[in-house]
């Protein structure tokens, strides 16, 4: 992406951290005497693998959540995830650690991969974007550990229209799949208020303490929602949208909601289930559902092949800007 000054260096990458703060103090040094940098994030996107010697599974394990292992299991943390395999083949499938004990594990989900007497278990290490499905009307909402069972890294605008077909609703009753621009665990601090327009003129919150009406000069109407993005606590970007891939704005500009997010939003990509023709649910603070938070975005520990990947992106210069987000 193209940065022209230390705010939109702040705004699109955020501040600098224990591990990037050197890579971001020369990003922002040079910003001190020109405006034309591009730049761009690696990310360790492709799943690497890591055995944790000596330890293995002691029973197969089919459709259950806790995995009983032999070994020093004391590599293994909380929160981690895993994955298991054999001498010829890692199984890539990611759960997450959600308690421990001496000889075993529980998982995030049941295991739902074949998984022998004597498989050896794994560290798995991956970047994913935070995600969340907005729901139709009064839907249940989905189980943080659906997302991780089905989740795909999106690199890019490029990467993200390759994979669409690829990327999954986590339920038949899933209306709209919202991804954050990037991997990396900052989308978790993303913030979604979508509201009808029922919700409109009559004194509701988008967040705890924010006036719904006051985020938009003028309402939506029937076929339209409001839309607004809040990132750590600050409200980024609103958009009136619309599910009817018909529907224009006043400068005749379409208000499809996958046409105006994916092309003008900071922070999300969004997938419209095209399957599933009722309402969504509405999701602000003063709905019963609340407003919505991202989930399941992860960082990893990059490596050689992360850092080679995101320097080829300057290999077409003028596609950069368009691609990269």
């Amino acid at each position: 992406m193209l940065i022209t000054n230390e705010d939109e260096l702040v705004s699109f990458y955020g501040k600098p951290t224990k591990i990037n703060y050197n890579d971001w103090m020369q990003a922002s040094s040079f910003l001190q005497y020109s405006n034309k940098l591009f730049v761009s994030r690696a990310a360790n996107t492709n799943a690497s693998t890591k055995e944790i010697n000596g330890v293995t599974v002691t029973a197969d394990v089919d459709n259950n959540t806790v995995v009983n292992l032999t070994g020093d299991i004391s590599a293994i943390k909380v929160g981690d995830f895993v994955a298991f395999g054999n001498a010829e083949e890692v199984i890539r499938t990611r759960y997450m650690v959600m308690s421990k004990s001496v000889d075993s594990i529980e998982l995030d989900r049941a295991v739902s991969v074949t998984v022998a007497d004597d498989n050896k278990i794994y560290s798995i290490s991956q970047s994913m974007n935070a995600v969340y499905d907005a729901m139709q009307d009064q839907a249940t909402e989905i189980g943080t550990s659906d997302y991780i069972r089905t989740q795909i890294p999106i690199l890019n605008f490029s990467d993200f229209e390759n994979k669409e077909t690829s990327i999954m609703m986590n339920s038949t009753e899933s209306k709209l799949k919202l991804i954050s621009k990037n991997p990396g665990d900052w989308g978790n601090n993303i913030e979604v208020a979508i509201a009808l327009p029922a919700d409109f003129g009559i004194g509701k919150q988008a967040f705890d303490g924010i006036s719904l009406d006051d985020l938009f000069e003028y309402f939506p109407v029937q076929g339209e929602f409001g839309l607004i993005v809040r990132y750590k606590g600050e409200i980024k970007e609103t958009f009136t949208v619309s599910f009817d891939e018909n529907m224009k704005d006043s400068n005749n500009k379409s208000m499809y909601v996958e046409s105006v997010i994916n092309a003008k939003s900071t922070y999300l990509f969004c997938k419209d289930n095209t399957d599933n023709a009722n309402e969504i649910d509405s999701y602000i603070f003063s709905s019963p559902k609340g407003v919505i938070t991202l989930v399941a975005g992860y960082d990893s520990e990059m490596g050689q092949d992360d850092l080679i990947a995101a320097y080829d992106v300057w290999a077409n210069k003028e596609e950069v800007d368009r691609l990269c987000a």
